[in-house]
């Protein structure tokens, strides 16, 4: 029989500390204290701490005998008129045990213990340990669990899972395998329409030959589909199994929120560096049982009435039926179905992979109207499900985050595996202007007639020449983006990026508003517009850096300075192009908000960084639109870069363990390595070259001799912008 009692465990003692007085259990056998090592202070704490163990076993003496005396009662719910139990056979508790760990399996060596404050009446799970509250050894909440040099963790046996079924106790389970192996997938629904999101993903398992058991969570409001293996299988075959039954349910049945992919238990392919990977509560728990929770239920949610004969009968899945699940419901595309896809060996990252002609199963519409606005608006009534969520999945793209922070073994907690930028509005899905060309090719590729109604803003006329010269490069970047209303210019560093847009903004001839993110390209830009434009510095208006003052024809603003709301987001709806500078910078939240509510007809990004630290520029593409000309650096910018190394005779003296700052001064400090850089720094002067010397030490800049201007760091703006004779301070 399966007793309850707890054995009583040495504490965990920091180093070079006493074991404490009185008798500790190892391994059953008892150790005796060295009395006399002990002062009487330590005597008094060691009896507290036994009295107070001796009043906690007491206490749940009662209910232990109660336990061993009598098998786990089950309540029975009201019979399911599809379920049959005539003839089952009775388990007994250590049976009911047995077959219960042989279908949650998960780890063994740490187990997940519910907790509930009862001041506050927040609750969680914390891996269980055996010194959890002990006077003297746990030092919670000073010391998260995670840091405590005392924490001994509990392993999960046959008597933790009777204390479970019991009601004694609520446990998760860690289904992750330190080996990155998993014995079950489960996946979570807890949003609005749960039940009917449930219903689809399994009826989606059954079409797929799936064997999966549905569960109504122990809260109530939710459910959890399981699929049990029969052996342990690798997690990210798992998991990917999950990600493509989610994925053809969306096309199939019903649309899945897109955070359905954050809800698979284990939710990594593996585990972070001292991590245990997601929880997940086990079922069964005798509380929530009595009100008919965390129990499992047939296709109408009735629960079985005899849950034990249930989980008897439950089908456990082969390894070896993976792959043909996953590629029976995705037909050979990736699991996550979505427009952009994260390729290790993708040659051009800033490329979306090109879309595959694909026609949706199903009833199609036979014609659509789409709203151009400040995003693509389709009226949600006449799309057929697999349309919907194709449009869906047309703005969403892998978050990198996920990806890196798993190939790194971190955690990935909080990080979603899929971001989505579609808007679901009360009657229309909303989606980023980028997306246009792919969702008019879906449209075609199904044979639905498109009645596009444009709603963006026209703006005012804007009669101004080009005053500039542009190269045959240039003017090639110039004929590639006039035949498209929104796009991006991908062009290196010294392209003529600004007098291009100035010739873009003279082709188009309407009103503009060039978005800049720093104050020295704000006024750059004006500078190089009233120049190229051959207007008046006081025809082109400005917001930001300390200024307000827009003329609703030609306007430089800075994208912290435009709010979507209120006066200046009304501005945003009166131009009729938008330029946006170094426009890698959109995928910010602040500055996305910005351009989705911008109603302009012409959309232009400049960049020379398609490809951001962060993996975000799909959210560039989604906002300005795709590439429409990437162009090479210009025939006259060097190629090649030259180093000519030189050759100092004279020594510095430094120690071979000196620090680097130290070397660095002795460097600064040698005279004659300075007078040659200064004297080849007036040859190439000489010789009508522009130079740019970075002296790290003000001495070195001093010996240049010449008139030169002197730009230093870690000052105010308008410090930084003044000029200063080098050597000066």
């Amino acid at each position: 029989m399966i007793c309850n009692n707890e054995r009583v465990r040495q504490p965990a003692c920091s180093t070079g500390a006493r074991i404490s007085a009185g008798e500790a259990m190892n391994d059953g056998k008892p150790l005796q204290a060295d009395w006399e090592n002990f002062t009487r202070e330590e005597l008094l704490a060691e009896l507290s701490r036994l009295q107070a163990e001796i009043a906690r076993l007491t206490a749940v003496l009662p209910a232990t005998l109660q336990a061993q005396a009598k098998p786990v009662r089950l309540a029975r719910n009201a019979p399911s008129p599809a379920v049959r139990n005539t003839g089952a056979r009775v388990l007994s508790p250590e049976q009911k045990v047995q077959l219960f760990r042989r279908l949650f399996r998960g780890r063994t060596d740490v187990y997940p213990l519910r907790w509930e404050s009862r001041n506050s009446g927040k609750s969680g799970y914390a891996p269980a340990c055996a010194n959890e509250w002990r006077a003297g050894i746990c030092e919670k909440p000073r010391i998260r669990c995670a840091d405590c040099g005392h924490r001994v963790l509990l392993t999960l046996d046959d008597q933790v899972v009777y204390t479970h079924l019991a009601g004694d106790r609520t446990v998760g389970l860690y289904p992750l395998m330190p080996d990155g192996t998993c014995y079950l997938l489960a996946v979570d629904f807890d949003e609005e329409g749960w039940r009917e999101d449930a219903q689809a993903f399994r009826q989606s398992c059954l079409e797929m030959s799936v064997p999966v058991s549905l569960e109504i969570s122990r809260s109530g409001n939710g459910a959890h589909a399981w699929i049990f293996f029969s052996s342990a299988v690798a997690a990210r075959d798992a998991r990917r199994m999950g990600s493509a039954i989610i994925s053809h349910t969306c096309t199939r049945t019903r649309q899945l929120e897109l955070t359905s992919y954050d809800r698979l238990f284990p939710n990594q392919d593996v585990l972070s560096k001292g991590g245990f990977g997601n929880l997940i509560a086990l079922p069964l728990q005798k509380q929530p049982r009595e009100h008919g929770w965390s129990v499992f239920v047939d296709d109408g949610f009735q629960p079985y009435a005899d849950q034990w004969s249930y989980l008897a009968s439950v089908q456990t899945m082969d390894s070896r039926d993976i792959e043909g699940v996953i590629f029976r419901a995705t037909g050979g595309a990736h699991p996550l179905d979505v427009a952009f896809i994260a390729e290790e060996d993708q040659a051009e990252p800033w490329k979306p992979p090109p879309a595959q002609p694909k026609r949706l199963a199903g009833t199609m519409p036979a014609s659509l109207t789409l709203t151009l606005a400040n995003q693509l608006y389709l009226e949600k009534a006449p799309l057929a499900q697999a349309l919907l969520n194709r449009l869906i999945r047309l703005a969403a793209f892998q978050n990198p985050e996920f990806y890196r922070a798993q190939a790194r073994g971190f955690s990935v907690w909080d990080k979603p595996r899929i971001i989505g930028r579609a808007e679901n509005c009360p009657r229309h899905i909303a989606l980023p202007r980028g997306c246009l060309d792919n969702v008019m090719t879906l449209l075609r590729d199904n044979d639905i007639a498109c009645d596009i109604r444009d709603e963006r803003c026209t703006g005012d006329p804007l009669p101004v020449p080009f005053a500039g010269t542009l190269r045959d490069d240039q003017q090639a970047a110039v004929t590639d983006l006039l035949r498209h209303d929104t796009g991006i210019l991908h062009a290196p560093t010294a392209f003529g990026k600004t007098v291009t847009a100035a010739a873009m903004i003279a082709q188009r001839g309407v009103n503009t508003l060039v978005l800049v993110h720093r104050r020295e390209l704000l006024d750059q830009w004006r500078e190089r517009l009233q120049s190229f434009l051959a207007l008046d510095v006081r025809e082109i208006g400005t917001i930001g850096g300390g200024k307000s003052k827009a003329t609703g024809r030609i306007d430089v603003a800075m994208l912290q300075s435009v709010a979507p709301d209120g006066a200046r987001g009304e501005l945003l709806r009166r131009y009729g192009q938008v330029i946006v500078d170094e426009c890698h910078h959109v995928s910010a939240d602040s500055f996305e908000a910005v351009l989705k509510a911008v109603h302009a007809r012409y959309v232009l990004g400049l960049t020379a960084t398609p490809v951001r630290r962060d993996s975000q520029q799909p959210v560039m593409f989604m906002l300005c639109g795709p590439i429409r000309h990437a162009a090479k650096s210009p025939a006259s910018a060097p190629q090649v870069l030259e180093v000519f190394p030189q050759r100092l005779t004279s020594a510095v003296d430094v120690a071979a363990d000196a620090p680097i700052q130290a070397v660095f001064a002795q460097l600064a400090q040698d005279t004659p390595r300075t007078q040659m850089i200064a004297t080849a720094v007036r040859e190439q002067y000489g010789q009508g070259r522009n130079v740019l010397d970075g002296p790290s030490r003000k001495p070195a800049a001093s010996a240049a001799g010449h008139s030169a201007v002197a730009v230093r760091a870690a000052r105010t703006a308008r410090q930084k912008s003044a000029r200063h004779p080098v050597g000066c301070p």
